[in-house]
């Protein structure tokens, strides 16, 4: 009798293996490589290419986990279709922190959210190596090309460099992919196989202040396209470019070196001229052209000099120092001065984390907001000897039930701490405030970006949604907000300091990556707590500011005068419009007035002065004349009471007073880098303004919040010279 009943049991294990072999048949593939030739810059914006594959066609949810310094991690996620063939896709996120922070990826069912493989997979040896960390003090330089390499021409122009390659189809479509470089080489790449999606992005990241070099390809390069609009001459037919042995003996090339095969350039209007290899009297017919494109440079060489070897150093760089003028790579500094490497942040990084975290101190000044002061836990922990201590005691011993002691002293820890959490969830304690401070770039006539700090107050715990895409207009005059398309690329906000702090708990920030940005999902904020997110777009619009200035005297003379006019474009008020060329200002006090008085010394340190206002308001579409001398700030320190000012000769530009005005600018530490670079000289001018009654770039979902928005406004405009000729022009 028993027979039968074990037919039906064998049969359902042999169905329970055969089901598990199939489950345990079908395989996922998951690989991950991050960084530019496996290269990470801390502090930047980092490619994160994903490639997965499965055994059937299922949709799948990739979600990446990095930290980003303090207690801080962002969590992004993408949806996508895998299949057998394997498929790549390309994420982007910041990375901050070096050294066993490596960022994770999970690969999760679309439909059950099942997890089907992980990055680094488990079991595998932690991340705790430098070897792919960029140092601190190093250039990068992303490469693209047949041969991915320029150990050559690091070598012989003698930057501190680093450098990675990627191949033409893994080249970022976003802006912030190239985020990470400071210099991108084109070496030898067909640009008729980069698709118009990539090279936009290559030359928005030129204007917001990349700088790119070009070495032609063997083939013909093409005559439009946004590549082709932002070279600054057209690449020929092959030509041969003869050396003689003065040439060679000056720049230490060997005899081989009788000539170099290369092309004919020919030079657009405002391309500026690069003699390469030039014989003693100055003469060559090697010539480079370069332009300055927005905030970034391009330059096109006409051989590549990628390959030269030089038996003598500094006929390399000779060479790359005529080539990569103006790109911010050369370094003018005593060879011999001692430098100290790391693996943190580099200077431009270090520039924008140090204001970021005054500007978050600033929008975080909220007045009446609550806080966990030492009299909240002391008043708690009294609460809890009373409860737990003699009231317990009493009304169990009147019960007979002192034994349950072990109980009821965790139910009073579980009741208080569940109370807490109501509390903050239920009570609103004070106002619910959102600000934000925002940077708006403009070049070669043009917004070219938009950097902005968004801070939120919460007066209680609950969930916000901040939407990065506002359109239109609501009846309140408010932006309508809605999610498509996305707008920007947002990350937590993380100051400098914070960037090498990770105890504590950690904070999950989770943002949706799409081809067009990253953008901030629904977030829980703890009652009395901040939560900032930076977000920056690189968008063109039109221009805000038209400035016509022209420069009177020498560049470097006390006697250097600005005169033009400054025009408002937008439909916003502007006031504090300031100017500067080199790290000077205009300043149109009247000749013999006191210079700008300086800020009042509260410590060991002496304070900058203000810098001097050209314009204090200047009304929509209404232009305005301006005619003053350039000076420089003051300072006033302790050990002058008196409060006489002295000339300010340290780093340009100066360490920041505390304003937004003079804050905000660096909330691109890139762009301010790039602008320095291209006023040092006196062709350019900088233009700042700030913004009345701004208009958010994101926007906060929840009503009735209390709003402060305040923008301010980078113009880089060229500037006239003496003789009436521009002496700076930014395409």
């Amino acid at each position: 009798m028993r027979r039968p009943t074990l037919l039906p049991a064998l049969l359902l294990a042999i169905g329970v293996l055969s089901c598990a072999a199939t489950a345990a048949s079908a395989k996922t593939f998951l690989d991950v490589q991050i960084g530019w030739g496996d290269k990470v810059r801390l502090g930047r914006w980092n490619p994160i290419f994903v490639t997965a594959s499965d055994d059937k066609t299922r949709q799948v949810r990739v979600e990446v986990e990095v930290a980003q310094g303090g207690p801080t991690v962002l969590r992004l996620h993408q949806d996508l279709t895998i299949g057998p063939v394997p498929t790549t896709v390309a994420l982007h996120a910041p990375c901050r922190v070096g050294y066993g922070e490596r960022p994770s990826v999970t690969l999760r069912d679309g439909n059950t959210g099942k997890t089907l493989a992980r990055w680094p997979p488990d079991g595998a040896q932690v991340y705790q190596s430098f070897d792919t960390v960029v140092q601190s003090q190093h250039h990068f330089i992303g490469v693209c090309g047949p041969n991915d390499r320029l150990d050559r021409m690091v070598t012989a122009s003698g930057i501190a460099a680093e450098h990675g390659g990627l191949p033409i189809d893994r080249l970022p479509d976003a802006v912030v992919g190239y985020d990470a470089l400071d210099l991108l080489v084109l070496r030898r790449a067909d640009l008729n196989r980069i698709d118009p999606d990539r090279q936009r992005a290559v030359a928005d990241w030129v204007r917001a202040g990349g700088c790119l070099l070009v070495i032609p390809p063997d083939v013909p390069v093409p005559a439009d396209g946004p590549l082709a609009e932002i070279l600054p001459c057209r690449v020929g037919q092959p030509r041969d470019y003869p050396l003689t042995a003065d040439q060679r003996k000056r720049y230490g090339l060997g005899e081989r070196y009788k000539g170099l095969r290369g092309f004919a350039l020919t030079p657009a209007s405002g391309a500026e001229p690069l003699p390469l290899l030039a014989e003693p009297n100055g003469e060559t017919d090697v010539l480079a052209y370069g332009r300055d494109v927005g905030f970034g440079r391009v330059v096109v060489a006409p051989v590549d000099v990628s390959e030269l070897d030089f038996n003598d150093t500094e006929g390399g760089k000779t060479l790359f120092k005529a080539l990569l003028a103006g790109t911010g790579l050369i370094d003018d500094a005593d060879p011999k001065q001692n430098r100290s490497y790391s693996y943190g942040l580099d200077a431009v990084s270090q520039r924008q984390g140090s204001a970021t975290g005054l500007l978050e101190d600033h929008l975080g000044n909220v007045p009446g907001a609550g806080r966990f002061g030492f009299s909240y836990v002391a008043w708690v922990v009294l609460g809890m000897m009373v409860l737990v201590g003699p009231v317990d005691w009493f009304v169990l011993k009147r019960l007979g039930r002192q034994p349950w002691t072990w109980v009821t002293t965790a139910g009073w820890v579980g009741a208080v701490t569940v109370g807490a959490l109501y509390i903050g969830h239920v009570f609103k304690s004070g106002d619910l405030h959102y600000r934000t401070v925002s940077l708006i770039d403009q070049a070669g006539g043009q917004v070219v970006a938009r950097s902005t700090l968004a801070g939120l107050y919460s007066p209680r715990t609950t969930t916000y949604h901040v939407d990065a895409a506002p359109t239109g207009v609501g009846e309140d005059g408010k932006p309508v907000p809605t999610r498509q398309p996305p707008s920007g690329w947002w990350d937590p906000a993380a100051a400098g300091e914070q960037y090498y702090r990770s105890s504590g708990l950690k904070v999950d920030t989770l943002f949706h990556q799409t081809l067009d940005g990253n953008l901030p999902d629904a977030m829980t904020v703890n009652v009395w707590n901040l939560r900032f997110l930076r977000g920056e777009t690189f968008v063109p619009g039109d221009p805000v500011i038209r400035a016509e200035l022209r420069l009177t005297g020498a560049p470097d003379g006390d006697a250097t005068r600005v005169e033009g006019t400054v025009t408002n474009l937008s439909g916003l008020t502007l006031t504090e419009v300031r100017v500067r060329v080199g790290d000077r200002y205009v300043s149109v006090a009247a000749a013999g007035a006191e210079r700008p008085h300086p800020m009042t010394s509260g410590g060991a340190h002496p304070r900058i002065s203000p810098w001097p206002v050209a314009v204090d308001r200047l009304p929509a579409g209404a232009t305005v004349a301006v005619n003053g001398a350039l000076v420089g700030p003051s300072v006033v320190s302790d050990d002058d009471p008196a409060g006489h000012p002295t000339q300010f000769r340290g780093a340009t530009p100066p360490a920041p007073t505390g304003t937004v005005s003079e804050l905000a600018p660096e909330l691109s530490g890139r762009r301010s880098a790039r602008a320095d670079e291209a006023t040092r000289s006196g062709r350019y001018a900088l233009v700042y303004a700030t913004v009345a009654d701004a208009k958010p770039d994101a926007v906060l979902r929840e009503p009735g919040a209390i709003e402060r928005h305040e923008a301010v406004v980078r113009a880089l405009v060229p500037v006239r010279g003496p003789d009436t000729r521009p002496v700076g022009d930014s395409k």
